[in-house]
C-alpha cells in the first residue's frame, strides 16, 4: 500500500512539522478507528487530570487498534484530536506522547486537534480517532 505524504507549495509548511497538508493513499482496506481515551485494556482510567498520560494511553489505544488489523502507524492517513479546555502549551506534550508510542512510525497525517468543553464521560480529557488505508 502507498501512503504519500504531501505539502504543497501553494499551502503553508504543517506547523512544527507535525501533519501533512494532504495524504494520497491507495489500498482496498478502509479502516476507522473510534475516538480512543485513556482507558487501558482492563477499563480504567489512565492520568486522571494529567494531559500527557492521558494522550499518551489515547495514543497507545490507536496503534494497538490499527496493528489489531494489520496495519502500522505509517498506514494512518488521517486522526482527530479533541482536547478538553485546550491550550496552546499542551500541544507539545500531545504530540510527544504519540512521538513516543509510535516512535518513527509516528503518522504525519492530515489531522484536526479541536478545543472542545467536555468529552463523553468525566475525567476524560484527550480523545483521539483514526483512519488507515491497508492493502
Amino acid at each position: 500500500m502507498a501512503v504519500e505524504r504531501i505539502n504543497p507549495a501553494t499551502l503553508a509548511p504543517p506547523i512544527m512539522d507535525l501533519y501533512s497538508q494532504v495524504v494520497l493513499a491507495r489500498g482496498t482496506r478502509h479502516v476507522r478507528i473510534a475516538g480512543q481515551v485513556a482507558i487501558d485494556v482492563d477499563g480504567n482510567l489512565v492520568g486522571e487530570g494529567d494531559y500527557a498520560a492521558q494522550a499518551r494511553q489515547a495514543w497507545l489505544n490507536i496503534r494497538c487498534a490499527v496493528e489489531a488489523v494489520g496495519g502500522t502507524g505509517h498506514d494512518i492517513t488521517r486522526y482527530s484530536i479533541n482536547v478538553v479546555d485546550h491550550r496552546p502549551e499542551l500541544v507539545e506534550d500531545i504530540y510527544r506522547a504519540g512521538a513516543e508510542v509510535f516512535g518513527d512510525e509516528f503518522p504525519k497525517a492530515a489531522s484536526t486537534l479541536l478545543g472542545v468543553q467536555a468529552l463523553a464521560l468525566p475525567g476524560w480529557l484527550i480523545e483521539i480517532e483514526a483512519e488507515a488505508i491497508l492493502d
